[in-house]
């Protein structure tokens, strides 16, 4: 089967393309054109750094037509504002560079203040620092177990966010449809995930790995809550 990538105002050249049935993959051109062989009902998987993945499947209608058009939705990452004032700039770059010359910013930075540049902690890592500062705190707390709490607070905190992260690469559609897991027990299963030690190796930037690994872990969800 042929195909092509329709995004007209993005990058359409090396997206990779697997076929998750048969395990056979290729990449796109520099048109968005591909070619992959397959079947009746196998899933097809869209994937680049700069798209959201797209699963699709290969239909009756497909497979007569032997080509597929797919369009991918941009991954979309979101900036803080940007203030320009006070000055008056035009949008102009080399205008508003003549016209307005660089002075030195005061901040903390280059007043060289203490600190300047130490990342803020959040709210759980202050109370660990003001737990373990000085000796008699970091005797009391160790004795009491206020430390060993608040680490732990930490851990469950960090593995909250990386559950919530991995579970929004995908659709709610590839968990009910691929992994036939029912939409309300999408965050049991994620739980169920993250209650093995290699979970908390997975890398967010490879989602094909995190794919294997979600499916794999799926059989077993299933089998244990009477799923099949």
């Amino acid at each position: 089967m042929q195909g092509k990538i329709i995004n007209i105002n993005s990058e359409v050249e090396g997206i990779y393309i697997l076929n998750k049935t048969t395990n056979t993959s290729t990449i796109t051109n520099q048109k968005g054109d591909f070619e992959i062989n397959v079947m009746f009902n196998d899933t097809l998987v869209f994937s680049a750094l700069q798209y959201k993945i797209k699963f699709v499947v290969i239909t009756e209608e497909v497979l007569k037509n032997k080509y597929l058009e797919v369009t991918l939705d941009e991954k979309i990452n979101e900036l803080a504002p940007v203030t320009v004032t006070p000055y008056n700039l035009s949008g102009n770059l080399a205008r508003d560079l003549q016209n307005n010359p660089a002075e030195n910013v005061i901040n903390a930075v280059s007043l060289g203040l203490p600190n300047a540049t130490v990342k803020k902690k959040d709210h759980m890592h202050r109370m660990l620092y003001t737990a373990s500062s000085g000796p008699l705190s970091l005797l009391i707390n160790t004795l009491n177990g206020k430390i060993k709490k608040i680490k732990k607070l930490i851990k469950l905190q960090k593995k909250e966010v990386k559950i919530e992260t991995t579970k929004e690469l995908f659709e709610i559609e590839f968990y009910v449809k691929d992994l036939k897991i029912p939409e309300d027990y999408i965050d049991r299963f994620m739980y169920f995930c993250a209650t093995d030690p290699s979970f908390e190796t997975i890398e967010s930037e490879d989602p094909l790995s995190i794919l294997e690994y979600l499916k794999a872990k799926s059989n077993d969800f299933r089998v244990l809550n009477d799923l099949e």
